[in-house]
């Protein structure tokens, strides 16, 4: 193509390319879609923070990690390694207890000096207990799943959250769709961390009720 053509070219797209006008005002109200489903009435519900975290993590969701870590300690050795549900529940209880109560070590908590015993975990479980759990928690079974889904490792998770999300939320009409970013570690010689996007229906107030990867 010569140099006239491709400067004909260019200026038909420039004349032909649309010009948008944004205008920032709600969406006009139309019958067809009229909301008239009463509010969830939550005054006389126990939304504490245990009762919300029983609504996700199900016993469904719970037994599914606690087969799937037992699963992996045999693929890996160890046949005497076992899990049940309740060793997980204080397991999770434990991981959010270190997420205020942040040491720069992990078996400080463990400590004799008064200025980092955590009694709360320390009574709770023995250190070596702790350190045998981490190294075989596992949230899916590796012979039986997609190597091409990223989150292959934690999409039985993804799935359990996204149910429970939709079947737990104070239902609203104001929803809405927005893009997040969720910071991953790759282990190897040098600890890498990445990012993947994520897709996020959620209320106005932040609640997620639904995501999905790019």
């Amino acid at each position: 193509m010569t140099g006239a053509a491709l400067s004909s070219s260019s200026a038909l797209l420039k004349s032909s390319r649309i010009t948008s006008k944004w205008t920032k005002c709600d969406l006009p109200q139309d019958d067809k879609f009229s909301w008239n489903y009463s509010e969830k009435v939550v005054s006389g519900l126990d939304y504490s923070p245990a009762t919300l975290i029983e609504l996700l993590l199900s016993d469904d969701v719970v037994e599914s990690i606690a087969s799937s870590s037992v699963e992996y300690a045999r693929q890996k050795g160890n046949h005497s390694f076992q899990l049940t549900t309740d060793d997980l529940r204080l397991f999770f209880a434990i991981l959010f207890t270190s997420g205020y109560c942040v040491l720069p070590y992990r078996r400080m908590h463990w400590e004799c000096s008064p200025d980092v015993l955590s009694e709360a975990i320390s009574k709770a479980v023995f250190r070596n207990r702790l350190e045998e759990i981490l190294r075989f928690i596992h949230l899916a079974n590796n012979n039986a799943f997609d190597s091409s889904d990223k989150f292959a490792k934690v999409r039985p998770l993804i799935n359990f959250l996204n149910d429970s999300f939709l079947q737990h939320f104070p239902i609203t009409q104001q929803l809405f769709v927005d893009e997040s970013m969720m910071p991953y570690l790759v282990i190897t010689v040098q600890n890498s961390l990445f990012a993947e996007s994520l897709f996020v229906s959620a209320t106005r107030s932040g609640v997620w009720l639904h995501h999905k990867n790019t």
